[in-house]
C-alpha cells in the first residue's frame, strides 16, 4: 500500500524513503536550491544509513551570488582600517543567550548563524536584527522524536544561498558526523557518519562536495557527492608535520570558490596553509601566528586570521604590494571587560561590505565596520619627505677635517639658544635647516641654515626626546621621547607637533601599544608611516598613517638583531644598523629577509644616506664618520674626529657637507664638503 502524503517546505526539494516497507513523499514548494557550475537537471543523492535523500539543483550564472568574488569587480580597499567601535549583537535570557560559541557564518543576505555549542543549537540573526531564532537543535543533545537526529556540540556551519545548514557536531564524543538541516525545517537529516576525528571546519564547494577539516588525522577531506560515502584527501597526509605535504590540527578552512584554493588554519603549526587546486603540497600563506582559529579571504585575496592567543585579527596582504604582514586590524581592549573581547572563538568577513563579525567565549557578536583605509605609497607621492633632494654634491667629494662649531662652543651643558645639553639626534629639512633633539634640556632646536639664527620649535611636553623627523612638506615634527608619569618607568611614545604649535599630539604610546623600553630610533617613509627601532626585542616595527593604531614588524630574523639608527630611502627601503652583529642591514618594502649590506663595523648609533646613495654613519667609540660606497665595495674613513667626542649621529644638507651632533661636548659641529 502506497501513502501520499503532501507537505510544503521552502526552498528545497527533499524525498525520503524509509526501508520498512512504506514510502513517505513530501512534496516542497518549486524554489530553487543554488549551486554554481550544476546543470540544471541534475540531482544529488545524499544516503544516511537506510535512509536515502533526493535534492534537486537548479543552476544559476556561475558568476552569480559568489560569496568571494574576484578582484577585478571588488569594491573593498586594499588594506582596509576597521574602526574602533563596534555593533555588538547581545542576546536576553532566552533564547538570545549563547554558551561558548565556537563558529559564526554569514550567508549571502548578510543572516547570521550562531554555532552555540555548549547549547547544542544553532541561532539565526537576521540582517540588522538583534533578535534571533533557534533554527537547529532544541539544546537536548539527543535524538528527537521520530528517529531525527538533534545536534550535540556542533563545531562547525556552512550555510548555502537558500538557507539550508550543513552542521558538523559530534554526537559521538570526538567523532564529527555532518548534518544536511533544510531551511525552515524541524529537523535535519545525517549525510555523514562514521568518522574518526573531531572536526572544527566545514565548505561546501560548488558540486556540492563537503569539505572538512579533521584535526585528529591531520588532513582536509573532500565527501563526493551525491552518496558522500567516499571521501579524497585534499590536504595533508593523514600524519601531523611541519612538511609542505603535512598539517598538525588542521582548525578552520576557507575555498576560494573562483580558482579553487583551500586555505587551512594549521594551529599546530603555527601557520595557514594555501593548498591550490589538486595540489600535492601546500605553500605557507602566514606563519608564526600562535594559536590561529580561523581564516578568511577577501576579494583581494587579502587574508584575515584569528590569532587565538592575543585574541586579534590579523591582516596578510599580498607582501609584494603592500608590505604589510600580520598587522593587527581589530585587537582587544583589556582595560574593560564590558567591552573587550574574553577569548575570540570565530569570525566572519562580509565579503561585499568588509564588515567583520568577532565570536567570543564571553558570548558576545561584534560587528566591526572599515572607515578608513592605509595608503600604500608608489615611491612618488610624498618623496618630499625625506631630507635627500636634487644631488648637488660630487661623486668623490672629501671633507674638510677640521669641524666648525655651530652651537656648543663652551662644551658645557647650557640652557640658552647657543648651548645644548646631551644632544641625540638632529634632522635637516629641505632648506637644509637643522633639527636637534636636544635630549636633557628637553626640547627641540632648530638652527636656521640662511641666517644662522637658533630658535626653540617645541619644548612644552617633552621629556627627553632623543630622535626626530620633519616632514618638509609641512614641517610638522614627530619627536620620540618618553613618559615618566609612572613611577620608576619610562615609556616611549611618538608625539605629533604642527608647526609652530605649542602642544603635540601622543600618537604612540607605550603605556597602551605594543611598545619597547629599548626603543630609541624613529623614522618616517613617504606615506608617514612611523618606524621605531624596538632594540631588546630585535626588531623594527612600523605603525601605519594616517591613525597609527595598528602596527606591524618589518624587520626581524633569527640572529639576535639589536636595530639601531634607522633611515627610510625614497623608496621606502629600510637600512638600519644591527649593533649585536655589527652589520648594517639592508630591507625592502614587504621583504621577510634582509641583506647585509657591510659587516664587522664598530658600534654606531645612526646612519644616513646621500644622493648617490652612499652610507654615512658615525662611531660612537673612535669618533668617525665613515663612508660606504655599495657601488664599489668600499669602506673609508672620511672625518677622523676628536676621541674625547661622542658622533651621536651624522646628516648631509643637499651640497654634501656633513653634521654631527656631539652628545659629550654639546656641540652642533659642521664638516664642509670640498668641491
Amino acid at each position: 500500500m502506497r501513502i501520499v502524503i503532501v507537505v510544503t517546505i521552502i526552498c528545497v526539494s527533499i524525498a525520503i524513503t524509509l526501508s520498512v516497507g512504506l514510502t513517505f513523499w513530501r512534496k516542497r514548494e518549486n524554489t530553487e536550491y543554488h549551486s554554481e557550475n550544476i546543470d540544471r537537471n541534475s540531482t544529488t543523492l545524499m544516503p544516511f544509513s537506510t535512509t536515502q535523500i533526493k535534492i534537486e539543483i537548479p543552476t544559476v550564472i556561475p558568476s552569480e551570488h559568489r560569496r568571494n568574488s574576484s578582484a577585478a569587480n571588488c569594491s573593498l580597499p586594499l588594506v582596509p582600517v576597521y574602526s574602533e567601535d563596534n555593533e555588538a549583537i547581545s542576546g536576553d535570557l532566552n533564547n538570545n543567550q549563547w554558551y561558548t560559541p565556537v563558529d559564526i557564518f554569514l550567508d549571502v543576505k548578510n543572516n547570521l548563524y550562531v554555532v552555540d555549542t555548549e547549547n547544542n543549537r544553532i541561532l539565526k540573526y537576521k540582517a540588522s536584527s538583534i533578535k534571533g531564532k533557534v533554527v537547529a537543535g532544541n539544546g537536548v543533545g539527543m535524538y528527537g522524536t521520530q528517529g531525527y537526529p538533534e545536534i550535540l556540540y556542533p563545531t562547525a556551519i556552512f550555510v548555502d544561498r537558500n538557507e539550508n545548514m550543513y552542521i558538523a557536531d559530534h554526537y559521538i564524543q570526538g567523532l564529527y558526523r555532518v548534518i544536511f538541516w533544510p531551511n525552515n525545517s524541524w529537523k535535519g537529516v545525517v549525510i555523514i557518519n562514521d568518522t574518526t576525528s573531531r572536526c572544527y571546519g566545514i565548505y561546501l564547494d560548488p558540486d556540492l562536495n563537503i569539505l572538512v577539516s579533521e584535526q585528529d588525522n591531520h588532513r582536509v577531506v573532500k565527501w563526493l557527492a551525491p552518496f558522500y560515502k567516499n571521501y579524497s584527501v585534499i590536504a595533508g597526509n593523514g600524519t601531523k608535520g611541519t612538511e609542505a605535504n603535512q598539517l598538525h590540527s588542521p582548525r578552520s578552512i576557507f575555498l576560494n570558490l573562483i580558482n579553487g584554493d583551500l586555505y587551512v588554519v594549521d594551529v599546530g603549526n603555527n601557520r595557514t596553509e594555501k593548498w591550490s587546486y589538486g595540489a600535492e603540497v601546500g605553500s605557507t600563506v602566514a606563519k608564526d601566528i600562535t594559536s590561529p582559529l580561523d581564516v578568511a579571504v577577501d576579494c583581494r585575496n587579502n587574508l584575515y586570521i584569528v590569532a587565538g592567543t592575543y585574541d586579534t585579527v590579523k591582516y596578510y596582504g599580498p607582501t609584494a604590494i603592500t608590505g604589510l604582514e600580520g598587522i593587527v586590524i581589530i585587537q582587544s581592549h583589556n582595560d574593560d571587560l564590558s567591552d573587550s573581547f574574553y577569548h575570540i572563538k570565530a569570525m566572519a568577513l562580509n565579503p561585499s561590505t568588509g564588515d567583520i563579525c568577532i565570536a567570543d567565549s564571553h558570548n558576545i557578536v561584534k560587528k566591526y565596520m572599515i572607515d578608513n583605509f592605509f595608503s600604500i605609497g608608489d615611491n612618488q607621492t610624498r618623496n618630499s619627505t625625506l631630507s635627500t633632494t636634487t644631488c648637488l654634491m660630487s661623486r668623490n667629494a672629501t671633507w674638510n677635517q677640521t669641524g666648525i662649531v655651530l652651537i656648543g662652543r663652551s662644551t658645557s651643558c647650557g640652557v640658552s639658544d647657543d648651548q645644548l645639553c646631551h644632544p641625540s639626534d638632529l634632522f635637516l629639512d629641505m632648506n637644509n635647516n637643522i633639527y636637534i633633539a636636544d635630549t636633557s634640556n628637553n626640547r627641540i632646536q632648530k638652527y636656521e641654515f640662511l641666517n644662522k639664527t637658533i630658535t626653540t620649535v617645541a619644548h612644552y611636553g617633552l621629556a627627553s626626546p632623543s630622535s626626530l623627523f620633519v616632514d618638509s612638506d609641512t614641517y610638522n615634527l614627530y619627536i620620540l621621547d618618553y613618559d615618566f608619569s609612572t613611577s620608576f618607568e619610562r615609556h616611549p611614545r611618538i608625539q605629533y607637533r604642527q608647526k609652530n604649535s605649542v602642544t603635540g599630539k601622543v600618537l604612540v604610546s607605550g603605556t597602551r601599544t605594543i611598545f619597547d623600553s629599548g626603543v630609541a630610533y624613529v623614522s618616517l617613509d613617504n606615506d608617514l608611516n612611523i618606524y621605531m627601532s624596538e632594540y631588546t626585542l630585535g626588531h623594527v616595527r612600523k605603525w601605519l598613517a594616517p591613525y597609527y593604531t595598528n602596527s606591524i614588524v618589518v624587520a626581524k630574523n633569527t640572529t639576535n638583531m639589536r636595530p639601531r639608527g634607522l633611515f627610510i630611502d625614497k623608496n621606502n627601503t629600510l637600512y638600519f644598523f644591527d649593533d649585536n652583529n655589527s652589520q648594517i642591514q639592508k630591507w625592502l618594502i614587504g621583504a621577510t629577509s634582509g641583506s647585509t649590506i657591510v659587516s664587522h663595523l664598530p658600534s654606531t648609533e645612526r646612519i644616513t644616506t646621500d644622493c648617490s646613495g652612499n652610507i654615512y654613519f658615525s662611531t660612537s667609540s673612535t669618533s668617525k664618520i665613515y663612508q660606504y660606497n655599495m657601488l664599489y665595495d668600499i669602506l673609508k674613513v672620511i672625518v677622523d674626529g676628536n676621541n674625547s667626542s661622542y658622533f651621536a649621529a651624522v646628516k648631509l644638507d643637499t651640497f654634501g657637507n656633513l653634521y654631527i651632533v656631539d652628545s659629550q661636548n654639546n656641540q652642533l659641529i659642521k664638516y664642509a664638503v670640498f668641491e
